[in-house]
């Protein structure tokens, strides 16, 4: 898991990023 980036973990763990607009620019960013 700590080889995971770090952005993938703050995907991962819902409850560290209550907000979901982070969680989507997230994503986007992955992708």
């Amino acid at each position: 898991m700590a080889m995971d980036p770090p952005s993938m973990q703050k995907l991962s763990p819902s409850k560290e990023d209550p907000w979901p607009l982070d969680r989507s620019l997230g994503a986007v960013v992955l992708l």
